[in-house]
Order: structure tokens, then C-alpha cells, then sequence
């Protein structure tokens, strides 16, 4: 169950079922795309800020989920310089955009 200062942002999700161990990654990267300084705030306080931070190392280096402006954002806080300047060159190049950035395992 979704803590109540969190329920707003899960406005597509069943907050009774949404369970906030296993959907840990969900939940961190809901409240940085959508959440208030506070309600971050309480996520990096209930996860912890190096947790946030892979999470959303995970998903920027990744599958790129979170929209451009969360990551300029909190790239200037997650990120070390290089892997901010990736990012950018990759947002700003439509031709990288459209590379697949997913891998298949078998």
C-alpha cells in the first residue's frame, strides 16, 4: 500500500495493491517525474538517497522513462558530468533517440 502523502501521484494505480517494496523502482521514479520537493523528500527519507540515486542512474543510463526536464533536473545532483553530457547529446540527437537502449536476454 502506497503511503498517503504519495497516493496522488499513483492517480492510474490501484494504491491499495501498489506494494512500495516490490515496486520500489516505480515508486522513486514516479515521485521524481511527478512529485513535490516534499513528497521527494519523503521518498529519499523512506528509501535513502543512494537508493534514489541508483534508481535513477538505472533508468537516465538505461531506459530513459523519466521526460527530459526531470533529468536535467536531477541529473545535476545523480549524474557526474559525462554521464549528464551523454544524456544531452542523446536528447538532442533525434537520430540517437531512436537506437534501442533495452537489452533482450534470453
Amino acid at each position: 500500500m502506497i503511503i498517503p502523502e504519495l497516493a496522488g501521484l499513483f492517480w492510474n494505480y490501484d494504491t491499495e495493491k501498489l506494494d512500495m517494496d516490490r515496486c520500489r523502482d516505480l515508486v522513486i521514479l514516479t515521485a521524481l517525474r511527478r512529485g513535490s520537493l516534499e513528497q521527494i523528500q519523503l521518498v529519499s527519507q523512506i528509501y535513502g538517497t543512494d537508493e534514489v540515486r541508483r534508481v535513477f542512474r538505472k533508468d537516465t543510463l538505461g531506459n530513459k522513462t523519466l521526460p527530459a526536464p526531470a533529468v536535467y533536473l536531477w541529473g545535476m545532483i545523480f549524474l557526474d558530468e559525462e554521464e549528464l553530457a551523454a544524456y544531452k547529446k542523446w536528447h538532442e540527437d533525434s537520430l540517437l533517440r531512436w537506437m534501442p537502449t533495452r537489452t533482450f536476454q534470453a
